[in-house]
């Protein structure tokens, strides 16, 4: 499962390596049936099929937004957030 999660993620990095933007994808957690990837880019939460396909930006907010973990089931994404002033926890 680690190194699916390595090879997926080294895939997802390799598709931004060639835009002109610097690119910094942080916090990678694969669903449990390996189905999906959440991450954290700009400081909000997405997630991007592992079969490939386009990101999906899950939170917009100003505060920053990190540390996407799934549930055991798959239905939801714990993550951190920093939107009173220190980190909390939040679930989408």
């Amino acid at each position: 499962m680690r190194v699916s999660l390595i090879i997926i993620f080294n895939l997802f990095i390799s598709s931004f390596a060639f835009s002109q933007d610097y690119t910094i994808i942080r916090h990678p957690a694969l669903n449990s049936d390996g189905s999906a990837l959440a991450f954290s880019y700009q400081g909000d939460i997405w997630t991007v099929p592992t079969t490939g396909g386009k990101a999906v930006r899950l939170t917009i907010h100003e505060a920053y937004e990190s540390e996407p973990q799934w549930s055991p089931d798959g239905t939801h994404i714990l993550f951190t957030s920093a939107r009173n002033g220190n980190n909390d926890l939040y679930t989408i």
